[in-house]
């Protein structure tokens, strides 16, 4: 979008609240061999490859909201514990 762009220039005066989900997002990559058997399932048990954490989805929202260069984003969510 470019200064000119009647979308861009009513994006810049807007004042928007974002509400959702602003925790860490954990993504595990599963390796590709299977290894030995689970106890309690008898099912083969896969191991993590590789991990990725990434803002959760409200977090992204508001991002590009910035990006965008809005007037004003009100983020809004709920606390509480999260084992990230």
């Amino acid at each position: 979008m470019t200064d000119h762009d009647p979308l861009a220039r009513s994006l810049r005066r807007a004042r928007l609240a974002v509400c959702g989900d602003f925790a860490l997002d954990a993504r595990w990559d599963l390796g590709a061999g299977a290894g030995e058997r689970s106890v309690e399932t008898g099912l083969a048990v896969r191991r993590v490859a590789a991990q990725r954490y990434e803002p959760g989805g409200a977090a992204r929202v508001a991002r590009h909201l910035s990006a965008l260069r809005v007037q004003r984003a009100v983020l809004v969510g709920a606390l509480g514990r999260d084992p990230f």
